[in-house]
């Protein structure tokens, strides 16, 4: 059944709609309480079809996002998961790899020949789906970094959908670095839990006519990936929240919003880059007082008057030349 949130003045709503023969069920309330729901009945099933598709569009266009769901994986049950997650200590990856043995876990074996000296490299062919850009890199028979960067072409299928089915799998529980490029990114990462993630990368491609500008919540992001430290923003993603980031890279942001003063306390902040924002966006990020909260500042785009005007860190690396009209 397709869920859809959205929070709006104070209020987390959902909307569900469920497709059984000519009948279409919509429920719609705030999250935590039953809702209400209404039924139609269509004159065929490809009218019911066409009514989800229109319902879909429409709550896409009031801000509601797919509410994407995860089970848990049993790679976190390992005894020794805590010391997998913050370093290579092959004792106690030799100790997963029989547990993992014990369970009749395959990927025992993996991790056995990939500590021996094997070059493994974890296969994961639910991508090979979508029709773009696919690189990985293993570690000890998990995956260690990986690259999406859905194509056009993925319109037959849902990009994200199938990202978390992928991300959800034991193999990808103690991934470092993640780049990725699909529809909702910022949907799909929140959920998932990478306890060992330190580095992300994320954009949005527009594969649908009514996209929405989501939010990546970076408080929800910092529970469940506390060793994240550096992120890159790309097309289409607001930040919501800043806990737990010691390095920002902001590329090409659209719609930085204000940021919560009280969030800005919590802020601590060694490195921030902006590169090619543009003069309204640039504006709020000097306002919200996120780059006076660095300690080293990458300027790589225009507005030097304005970054002199409201002031920034003390170490400043300038990334761009300059035309002679945008000088101090």
């Amino acid at each position: 059944m397709p869920r859809f949130e959205r929070e709006r003045d104070g209020r987390h709503q959902f909307w569900e709609v469920e497709i059984d023969g000519r009948e279409v069920t919509f429920r719609f309330g705030d999250v935590g309480t039953p809702g209400r729901s209404r039924t139609q009945v269509h004159r065929n099933e490809a009218a019911a079809r066409e009514a989800v598709s229109t319902g879909e569009a429409e709550m896409t266009n009031r801000g509601y996002r797919r509410a994407l769901q995860v089970e848990a994986s049993p790679v976190d049950q390992s005894p020794v998961f805590t010391q997998l997650v913050q370093g290579d200590d092959p004792e106690a990856w030799m100790i997963h790899a029989d547990w993992l043995q014990e369970r009749g876990d395959p990927l025992g074996q993996l991790v056995v020949r990939a500590l021996q000296g094997e070059d493994v490299v974890p296969e994961l062919p639910q991508l090979e789906r979508l029709s773009g850009h696919v690189a990985i890199r293993g570690r000890n028979g998990y995956v260690d970094a990986l690259e999406v960067v859905a194509g056009s072409a993925a319109v037959t299928e849902d990009p994200d959908a199938v990202v978390l089915a992928t991300l959800n799998q034991p193999l990808c529980q103690l991934m470092r670095s993640l780049r990725l490029i699909t529809p909702h990114a910022s949907a799909v990462v929140p959920l998932l839990a990478l306890p060992a993630l330190e580095s992300l990368s994320l954009a949005e491609h527009p594969f649908r006519s009514a996209i929405v500008r989501n939010q990546l919540d970076m408080d929800a992001l910092a529970v469940r990936s506390p060793r994240l430290t550096s992120l890159a923003l790309g097309h289409g993603i607001r930040l919501k929240g800043l806990a737990g980031l010691e390095r920002l890279k902001v590329l090409e942001l659209r719609g930085w919003p204000f940021v919560d003063r009280r969030q800005l306390d919590r802020l601590q902040l060694e490195r921030v880059e902006v590169h090619h924002v543009d003069e309204g966006d640039r504006l709020r990020l000097l306002k919200s007082g996120v780059i006076q909260r660095a300690k080293t500042l990458v300027w790589g785009t225009h507005g030097l008057p304005e970054l002199a005007r409201f002031g920034g860190p003390a170490h400043i690396v300038f990334t761009l030349n300059i035309p002679d009209d945008d000088r101090w």
